[in-house]
């Protein structure tokens, strides 16, 4: 188990280079970073992603690349929607949404998008895919050097990761919840309702910022 949490950890903290990278320079023109973990770098729908890919780099290591590629970019373009959907069932919050844009699917996933998760599966592929056998073997060298403390690695990783994900979840529902309030109160600025009202304002506008 270690050795997928080693790959969720690489594979969610290189995501997040990229998806900062391309969101700063083509999105908002200035250092954005991404990421659902405030000040932690990663992106775990990357993380889940790069298990995945190297799962089935594995399960077709003696298949020709014309159907592994196919089928590997599929199963990540999947990954990618289930993952839109339970990000908002079960976090309450849309972290990414391509309605604005053209070819998409229920705004989880789009044709461009799609384009650009063949193309990492193609790099990966070219990367590692005739040498999949060098990396299973560096990750069974890994198990089995932790041998017996598999266990005591991985349940309080996965305890933390939980804790970290309600956590984060109430907190960004709470700013965003608070957030809409603001605005509320700011919309309500311009408009007359006499002095009650003006020290009324204040006071929420305290309350909501947590003065």
């Amino acid at each position: 188990m270690t050795k997928y949490i080693f790959m969720f950890l690489t594979f969610s903290f290189l995501g997040w280079i990229l998806d900062t990278t391309y969101c700063s320079l083509f999105i908002y023109k200035k250092f954005t970073p991404s990421g659902y973990y405030k000040n932690i770098p990663i992106c775990p729908v990357y993380g889940l992603g790069g298990i995945l890919i190297y799962a089935l780099f594995v399960l077709f290591q003696n298949v020709p690349g014309y159907w592994v590629i196919p089928i590997t970019s599929i199963a990540v373009i999947a990954l990618e929607y289930f993952a839109g959907m339970f990000c908002e069932d079960v976090l309450k919050e849309r972290l990414w949404d391509y309605s604005d844009k053209k070819y998409h699917l229920n705004g989880y996933i789009t044709l461009e998008n799609s384009i650009y998760w063949i193309l990492i599966v193609l790099g990966l592929y070219w990367l590692i895919g005739s040498k999949i056998y060098i990396l299973t073997d560096l990750l069974s060298d890994i198990d089995s050097k932790i041998g017996a403390l598999d266990v005591f690695i991985a349940c309080p990783f996965m305890i933390f990761l939980y804790e970290l994900t309600i956590y984060t979840r109430d907190k960004r529902l709470g700013f965003r919840t608070k957030s809409e309030l603001y605005k509320k109160i700011e919309e309500l600025e311009s408009k007359d309702l006499g002095k009650n009202w003006k020290e009324i304002q204040q006071k929420l506008k305290r309350k909501i910022l947590g003065k």
